[in-house]
């Protein structure tokens, strides 16, 4: 009797960044950490001007004219606040299948922080979505697929793994 065949399991798409060299992974959840995240985020958003992108904070403080001047599309970016449903509101961002990066710059805070997280990457690698959190995680990471730091070298912000 023949076993049968599976289909190899998909690569992930990349999504090319110059701060990054290999590029983001979509479809996973991917953390930046330290100084500047802000920034960068701002000039991955730059370099990719047609990109459907969510930012996503508990108590909206993003600053759209910044966005413009860092070189962003705002006709392609939507601020959402998540307020105490923050969880959900980034989950549906995601399962929507509308957005191919969406943020997360505030901390994120969940009495079930890990299946939270699960939820979100599972929805994430079905909607070939990246989600950045730019934020503080309390509690277990492991559904984070790629941890970036930012730092800088040789005059010049890059990431880190």
């Amino acid at each position: 009797m023949r076993s049968p065949d599976f289909a190899p399991a998909p690569a992930h798409e990349l999504l090319p960044f110059s701060l990054y060299a290999p590029g983001l992974p979509l479809g996973s959840l991917i953390q930046i950490r330290g100084l500047q995240r802000t920034q960068v985020i701002l000039k991955l958003l730059a370099e990719h001007p047609s990109l459907r992108a969510a930012w996503v904070e508990e108590r909206l403080s993003a600053y759209p004219p910044a966005f413009v001047q860092q070189g962003g599309n705002l006709a392609c970016l939507l601020f959402v606040q998540g307020g105490g449903q923050l969880a959900w509101a980034l989950h549906e961002l995601v399962r929507s299948q509308v957005f191919r990066v969406v943020v997360l710059a505030s901390d994120f805070k969940s009495q079930d922080a890990s299946l939270e997280l699960r939820r979100l990457q599972i929805a994430a690698r079905h909607g070939l979505c990246a989600v950045i959190l730019a934020a503080e995680i309390q509690g277990p990471v492991w559904p984070i697929r790629l941890r970036l730091e930012t730092v800088f070298e040789a005059g010049a912000w890059r990431l880190r793994r």
